[in-house]
């Protein structure tokens, strides 16, 4: 990607609390990261305790199983670490679909 077309960094210690913490980041970081989600060819999801908490990591996950559905080749490789899969869907997941298509 060439400099002019990178988003902008997030704030420093803009972290990705738990949902319900009120976390509403700046529409710079908002807009930061709708634009590298729309350019990846794929993601890691680290799915921890605390990730599968967080509203920003399931509106990631949503983004990227959205496009890979409308047909953008984006790979998506969910790790789960501490968390068993069939908590996913207890969580919010579920209808996410991170498996393979």
């Amino acid at each position: 990607m060439e400099a002019s077309r990178r988003p902008p960094p997030a704030p420093r210690g803009a972290g990705r609390p738990a949902r319900g913490a009120g976390f509403d980041p700046p529409a710079e970081w908002r807009d930061g990261l709708h634009f590298a989600l729309a350019k990846s060819d794929g993601a890691v999801l680290l799915l921890s305790e605390q990730a599968v908490e967080s509203d920003w990591v399931l509106k990631e996950a949503t983004i990227l199983t959205w496009m890979r559905a409308v047909g953008v080749p984006v790979v998506i490789v969910p790790v789960l670490v501490g968390v068993a899969a069939e908590q996913l869907s207890t969580r919010g997941f579920g209808p996410v679909h991170l498996q393979a298509p």
